[in-house]
């Protein structure tokens, strides 16, 4: 007899180690029948469907979130305007509730680099109108806002 698992048996002549073969499945099957493997599988598939009902509640939470944002960047960064309705605070807010703070950090700052780009920018022409002399700077900081807002 073995005296631990690591010790393997040496093959009989003539089996071609079809006894150990047949040992070794013998104590899998036994194994596999154990009374604690179906509750076994049964927690870790529970535990998997709720973490991936999460993921996708999450998911959804921030694609709903980031559309407002979203599509105001797109038309924004087109063309930017100082008379265009921007997203209000609490939408922007509860899209950066949805960001990790990693990418909360990066947004906030892009964010309020292109308010300080838009009043940098920004002149009066000659009938009182507002314009931008220079959209450059506006528009990096868009792009980087509107990286942040793609859907996952």
């Amino acid at each position: 007899a073995p005296k631990s698992a690591c010790d393997v048996k040496p093959c009989q002549k003539g089996d071609g180690g079809k006894r150990q073969v047949e040992q070794n499945r013998m104590t899998m099957l036994e194994l596999l029948q154990h009374p604690a493997i179906p509750l076994l599988t049964f927690a870790l598939g529970l535990l998997l469907g709720h973490r991936t009902a999460l993921w996708r509640d999450r998911r959804k939470e921030f694609n709903d979130a980031a559309k407002p944002v979203r599509a105001w960047l797109v038309v924004e960064l087109d063309k930017p305007s100082p008379y265009r309705k921007r997203p209000g605070s609490a939408e922007v807010d509860q899209f950066v509730s949805c960001l990790g703070r990693r990418h909360r950090k990066r947004f906030l700052a892009a964010w309020q680099r292109q308010g300080d780009e838009r009043k940098s920018a920004s002149y009066k022409g000659q009938s009182g109108q507002v314009f931008y002399r220079d959209t450059a700077g506006i528009e990096a900081a868009l792009r980087e806002c509107l990286r942040l807002t793609e859907r996952r």
